[in-house]
């Protein structure tokens, strides 16, 4: 829910496997008060958490971010793991894009390193947290958005500076955990803090 009192909500309606992309895999905007569609976009990717809304900055545009991909599974045999990873290319992909509120135009997408792997970073025989291919994001007040990743443990800080739409490597910090992340990290001033499925709980601090 964004302050200009809309909802949004990233969906699919069909039933297809945890790697495939839809034709419904969407994101749309209601107006709450009366529940009356507002827009609808379709996703060029797999719809895989719940969006996140806030401002790009100060007096940048209100975003609302989504994440997509194809999600791990439960730890299983080499071999059949190996077979999920030919099938889809050699890795599992994962990718966050900013749409603009008010309009549902793209206004960046950010694509993650394949994970070399159909089981999530940390699981082991018995340990299971199965997480989505990324946690919801959170967006910090100067317009950095935090997105942890559910394949390969990464927590990512973008910040998409100069306003040209696309992500280049010097707009992102990574800090790699030691296993995937089901919730994105928490903010407070100065202060942000993570904790992946496994442990521990990590603490920045400014």
């Amino acid at each position: 829910l964004g302050p200009n009192g809309i909802f949004y909500a990233e969906y699919r309606t069909s039933l297809v496997g945890p790697y495939d992309d839809d034709p419904s895999d969407s994101l749309a905007a209601y107006r709450v008060s009366d529940g009356s569609l507002l827009w609808r976009r379709h996703l060029p990717h797999r719809a895989a958490e719940y969006p996140a809304v806030g401002r790009l900055g100060p007096h940048g545009p209100l975003a609302v971010l989504v994440v997509m991909g194809q999600n791990p599974t439960f730890n299983m045999p080499a071999a059949m793991d190996a077979a999920i990873l030919k099938g889809n290319g050699g890795g599992l992909r994962s990718w966050t894009m900013a749409v603009d509120a008010v309009t549902g135009e793209a206004l960046w997408t950010f694509e993650d390193e394949r994970w070399n792997s159909a089981v999530a970073a940390g699981e082991t025989p018995g340990r299971a947290c199965v997480p989505h291919p990324h946690a919801s994001p959170t967006i910090g007040g100067d317009g950095t958005v935090y997105v942890a990743s559910g394949l390969s443990g990464a927590l990512h800080a973008i910040r998409e500076a100069n306003g040209d739409g696309a992500i280049t490597p010097d707009e992102v910090t990574t800090f790699h955990a030691s296993s995937a992340f089901l919730h994105g990290p928490a903010l407070a001033p100065g202060m942000a803090v993570a904790a992946p499925c496994w442990g521990p709980i990590y603490v920045f601090r400014d």
